[in-house]
C-alpha cells in the first residue's frame, strides 16, 4: 500500500520533471523502467493473492495451509 501511496503522492512531480521534457535521455528511460515495471509486478503479485492461476496451486496451497 505505501508504493501505491507514494506512486500517488510524486507523480506531479514525475510529470513536471521527466514527461514535460521533449528530449528522451538515458536517465528518462531507466526512471520510467524502474518505476513501472515495479509498478507492475505489484499489480500482478496483488491480482494474484486473488485469482489463483491454476486449480493445482490451490490445492496446493489447501495442502500447506491444513
Amino acid at each position: 500500500m505505501f508504493t501505491i501511496w507514494e506512486y500517488l503522492i510524486t507523480f506531479e512531480d514525475e510529470r513536471r520533471l521527466f514527461w514535460r521534457s521533449k528530449k528522451v535521455s538515458g536517465a528518462v528511460v531507466l526512471f520510467a523502467l524502474n518505476r513501472y515495471v515495479n509498478l507492475g509486478a505489484l499489480v500482478y503479485q496483488m491480482a494474484s493473492n486473488f485469482v489463483p492461476l491454476s486449480s493445482q496451486v490451490g490445492t496446493f496451497q489447501q495442502f500447506c495451509v491444513a
